[in-house]
């Protein structure tokens, strides 16, 4: 029969050190982890989702910290200049043209991104004339932008389609060409060329 000591039986007692010797141990055994993983398992431990956070030395946040203040000088300079062109541009008369300026830039990020969404080549996207559709309203032009570069991909995607079913037609007739010879051609250079090889 278990005794009582100090409120809890022998057994409960035994049972409590056994606990705390396996947490000693485990806090011995993560000593020479690197203290952000031991951080990561502890807030894991504690339900927190480790991907939401990012953990970084006092250098790490130093550096991050002077890029991201870095950045916006960079872009308060950049608004500052642009609202000073605005004005200047206002009182010599130029609104219009600080307007279409404006428009063009917007809609030359807008393309940029576009041709690289609808993956066409840059020869093929430079066909869409900027230029025109910043005389419209922005609204306007980007949605005419879109519309442009998505008919431009499915030509280009119609065309490569085409192409394919014509070489694979010709490659079950058996007259596909490989750099402009016929498929037989080809085979037949490559019989000379394994004959060379093989020294017959």
């Amino acid at each position: 029969m278990d005794e009582q000591v100090n409120g809890g039986t022998n057994a409960e007692l035994n049972e409590g050190s056994v606990e705390a010797t396996e947490n000693v141990e485990e806090v011995v055994n993560h000593e020479n982890d690197d203290p952000i993983e031991v951080l990561k398992r502890q807030a894991k431990d504690l339900g927190i989702n480790i991907d939401d956070i990012v953990m970084m030395s006092k250098k790490e946040l130093e550096s991050e910290m002077d890029r991201r203040v870095t950045q916006a000088i960079k872009t308060n300079e950049e608004r500052r200049k642009k609202e000073e062109e605005r004005k200047r541009m206002e009182e010599e008369g130029k609104y219009q043209e600080l307007l279409r300026i404006e428009r063009s830039e917007a809609l030359t990020k807008q393309k940029e991104a576009l041709v690289k969404a609808y993956d066409l080549p840059k020869e093929i996207a430079d066909m869409v004339d900027i230029d025109t559709l910043s005389t419209m309203p922005l609204s306007d032009a980007s949605k005419i932008l879109d519309e442009r570069l998505s008919t431009l991909k499915n030509v280009v995607d119609s065309l490569v389609q085409q192409r394919l079913e014509m070489q694979l037609k010709e490659s079950q007739r058996g007259t596909a060409t490989v750099n402009g010879m016929s498929a037989t051609a080809t085979d037949s250079l490559m019989l000379k060329t394994q004959k060379l090889l093989s020294g017959r």
